[in-house]
Order: structure tokens, then sequence, then C-alpha cells
């Protein structure tokens, strides 16, 4: 994954087919999966992407979308998800993988 590039996919789990990928830009964002068939939402940021993959449990289909709809994904994150959906946050270290629920 190039850093550089701030460019990344949003991968939307059980949309028709032709539908499963966007594009999206953004320079805190690295890339987002929604699961529509359990309202998940995966984020992992470019300043963490070795390590922590955050997932948001009850996020509405219009809210993941309007994500990658947005101008900044990022302040639209900040303002809109950050601080409304409870996350678990699951990391990778020493090849172990952990959950921590917030």
């Amino acid at each position: 994954m190039e850093r550089t590039n701030k460019t990344w996919q949003i991968s939307f789990a059980g949309a028709k087919r032709g539908e499963t990928h966007n594009i999206f830009c953004s320079s805190t964002i690295a890339s987002v999966h929604y699961e529509m068939d359990t309202e998940k939402m995966s984020v992992v940021f470019w300043d963490s992407i070795e390590d922590r993959i955050y997932i948001y449990e009850g996020v509405e289909k219009t809210i993941a979308s309007s994500l990658v709809m947005a101008e900044s994904p990022g302040a639209y994150f900040a303002s809109v998800i950050r601080d409304t959906y409870t996350y678990s946050i699951m990391e990778n270290e020493d090849g172990q993988e952990q959950t921590q629920q917030t």
C-alpha cells in the first residue's frame, strides 16, 4: 500500500454485483470495509496502517456511503462517526490478534 497516494477503496460486503467498490481520497483514512448485513464498518487509518483496525458497530449504510462521498472523509468521520458509534480495535502484535472494546 502506497502511503503517499491517499486514494484507496471502500468495500461494501453484500452489495450487488458491480457495486462493491468505490474509490475515495482521504489523507486520514486508508481503507473502509462495510458489511451491510451486520452494519459493521472497519476503518484503517494512515497513521496506524500496520497494526490497527477499528471496527464500528451499528453504522447505517447511508452513513458509510456519506463517508466516502464527503468532500473531506476525515472531517466527516470526526464529526459524524468517531464519537457516535461503539467500536472495538483489532490489533496485530507479534502475530497475535487482540481486540479492545471501547
